[in-house]
């Protein structure tokens, strides 16, 4: 989800102090959390590409560019925080995923 849904969705429940609070923390680990997820990306990237190759493997060439098609639309919307669904994004599929910095 991106900041400004989050925004609407979690912080218009709370008053200004939790508000102020509550972003304060976020943003104090955000970096951190930033720093770790650019640790890992490279072992992330290249363990996707692998089940990318592996998929593709088993489909027939106009298959094959479906999914990439939707693979790429699919991951530029999770890395430009468009129509996320759940959390903030920190799981497979991406993390604050370099997307929220």
């Amino acid at each position: 989800m991106d900041d400004r849904r989050w925004d609407v969705l979690f912080f218009s429940g709370l008053d200004p102090v939790q508000r102020d609070s509550v972003r304060a923390i976020v943003q104090r680990h955000r970096t951190r959390m930033t720093e770790v997820w650019e640790t890992v990306r490279p072992r992330f990237d290249s363990m996707r590409a692998q089940m990318d190759s592996e998929v593709a493997r088993q489909l027939t060439p106009d298959q094959q560019a479906k999914y990439r098609d939707h693979v790429t639309r699919y991951r530029h919307q999770k890395d430009s925080g468009e129509d996320r669904t759940g959390s903030e994004d920190t799981g497979a599929e991406g993390h604050t995923r370099g997307r929220r910095k």
